[in-house]
């Protein structure tokens, strides 16, 4: 999509010019309002965008996860004092996994297509194997890396990142 259907349009177009065109009141007052309902619990931000209410929310100790559709604006945020150590879903995506072999890539012939320049066609494939799931690059030209590692192959457990090219992935279980 390459348009005002994609819901990740605006922030790839205007990502580098985001802090000035999200200007607006202090949000002071709202992040004390959100700390007082979070009471220690966990916040979710929809648009996390560049983490005008997010960022403060975690300095205080709350746990803050956000979603947003544009990588692009995400990378933004990661940009930012603090902004690495919020977890972001980007365009709202979460796949369930199946006992098949699913294949992540850049084409859309993947079961899992991830929009980045610097993954591959066929980056890599999850597989179930006797009560696990496992990690394998397809040979790929910028790796699979889990939790900070590169790697051919690599059994996931819950919580371990995964970076193929400049995406972030998340592996979770029990949902």
């Amino acid at each position: 999509m390459a348009g005002f259907d994609d819901p990740a349009f605006f922030g790839d177009r205007w990502a580098s010019a985001y802090k000035d065109l999200t200007r607006g009141p202090d949000p002071t007052s709202a992040v004390e309002f959100l700390a007082g309902l979070a009471g220690g619990g966990r916040v979710l931000e929809l648009a996390i965008g560049g983490g005008r209410v997010a960022l403060p929310l975690a300095r205080r100790g709350i746990t803050v996860e956000g979603i947003e559709a544009s990588e692009a604006v995400v990378q933004r945020l990661r940009s930012v004092p603090g902004g690495k150590v919020i977890p972001v879903v980007v365009a709202g995506l979460r796949h369930e996994l199946a006992d098949v072999p699913l294949v992540v890539g850049r084409s859309r012939d993947c079961d899992i297509a991830v929009d980045d320049p610097n993954v591959s066609r066929r980056h890599a494939e999850v597989r179930h194997e006797d009560g696990a799931y496992w990690i394998v690059d397809l040979g790929s030209t910028n790796g699979v890396i889990v939790n900070g590692k590169r790697v051919e192959r690599a059994e996931l457990a819950p919580d371990d990142e995964i970076v193929l090219g400049t995406t972030e992935l998340r592996f979770e279980r029990g949902f």
